[in-house]
């Protein structure tokens, strides 16, 4: 299946060294691409990404399907 664009988020806690506190529900990345590719190869991608950021928590994808090019 090919997708035409993709955008990926990893949200988190992110210490802030002015006040000295932990925020939560901060971005921490974000991987944004409009050049489309075969969802086999953003597989590898999603779990590098997963790895590397430790965010194997809670993942949601939402995903928009058209049946017809809209003009």
């Amino acid at each position: 299946m090919y997708i035409d664009n993709h955008e990926v988020e990893v949200r988190g806690t992110k210490y802030d060294d002015k006040t000295n506190k932990q925020k939560k529900d901060q971005v921490l990345l974000v991987h944004k691409s409009t050049e489309g590719m075969q969802v086999k190869k953003l597989i590898p991608l999603l779990e590098e990404i997963a790895e590397s950021h430790e965010a194997h928590n809670t993942i949601s994808i939402k995903i928009t399907m058209n049946q017809y090019d809209q003009d």
